[in-house]
């Protein structure tokens, strides 16, 4: 077994479109397509958080908000409740959510715990790098990778160093572990065209475990790779975390239909060969991307990394 995937496929079918389909199912088909198709690859069904896990970074009101809007989305006409700043609610929003959750716990414990893979991938809906606390936004309904950091933390006494290279912000993730000194998040961004959380979203002051690297729209592949190289994994390395966590957005590629970065397959197999070759545990939480060919490029190329750092060690 070279990884193991972890996915809440079944229960996202129940979760509806977002954003009148930008955001549905076909994206974790895309993803799931190309890492069934590696034998080595272990699949394994995501299973719904507990609340007393998912307490660690959100609040009850925060919750229950969710669950009663999904409990309620079937009664409506149009089959779905808007929880504002574009997140819709289905029936089966709730579950699923809660099983993108969990399944992120599962890979913490799978790398942390067991220690039986050193990579962990998962997949599903829906993404969470934009929820806050007490917020939904951006089809993102709980923070997924705060969670998993949070979890690590204080389940295993963890240092955990987080890389997003989601194209869009990640204000979620940065408010749960802001001011956590075992927690350190490196967030790359696009300012410009098609910024999210949109220009105007009050950010709060820097603290010591955030750095923001903001980058125009446009930026080429190359200099993501060298901004990469000479502001995040250096820092990173010298944390010395004892698990890296991925906010693997895929709109950062170039062509996305909300993008503006250029990077191609070869440079995620960089950036993914670079996070490897820190030889810590890794676990990699879907995020955006919604082009089907760069979903499926994008994952390719992470197979690819896996296999050739087959052998690769891990403190």
């Amino acid at each position: 077994m070279l990884a193991k995937v972890i996915t809440n496929e079944r229960l996202a079918e129940s979760h509806g479109p977002q954003d009148k389909g930008f955001e549905d199912q076909y994206r974790v088909k895309a993803v799931n397509g190309v890492l069934r198709s590696d034998k080595h690859f272990f699949f394994e069904d995501a299973q719904i958080v507990d609340d007393a896990t998912l307490s660690l970074v959100h609040s009850r009101a925060h919750v229950d908000r969710i669950a009663a809007a999904s409990a309620r989305a079937k009664d409506t006409p149009e089959g779905y409740v808007s929880l504002g700043h574009e997140a819709w609610a289905y029936s089966g929003t709730w579950d699923a959510a809660r099983a993108m959750a969990g399944g992120c716990i599962q890979g913490v414990d799978s790398l942390l715990r067991t220690k039986e893979v050193s990579t962990v991938i998962v997949t599903g809906r829906s993404p969470g790098h934009h929820a806050e606390d007490m917020k939904t936004m951006g089809y993102c309904f709980l923070s997924n990778v705060a969670l998993a950091a949070t979890y690590a933390n204080r389940t295993y006494g963890a240092r955990i160093g987080i890389l997003d290279m989601d194209i869009h912000q990640g204000n979620g993730t940065e408010s749960i572990v802001r001011g956590n000194s075992s927690i350190n998040l490196f967030d790359m961004y696009m300012v410009g065209r098609y910024q999210y959380p949109y220009p105007d979203y009050p950010l709060p002051d820097l603290l010591p475990n955030i750095r923001r690297l903001p980058l125009a729209a446009g930026t080429s592949g190359s200099k993501f790779l060298e901004v990469a190289r000479s502001e995040v994994f250096p820092s990173m390395a010298r944390l010395n975390p004892d698990l890296i966590v991925v906010s693997f957005g895929l709109d950062c590629m170039e062509n996305d239909p909300v993008g503006g970065f250029k990077l191609s397959p070869a440079h995620i197999r960089e950036v993914v060969s670079d996070l490897m070759s820190m030889r810590t545990p890794l676990l990699f939480v879907m995020e955006g991307g919604y082009s089907k060919k760069n979903l499926e490029d994008g994952f390719q190329e992470l197979v690819t990394s896996v296999r050739q750092n087959i052998n690769r060690p891990t403190h």
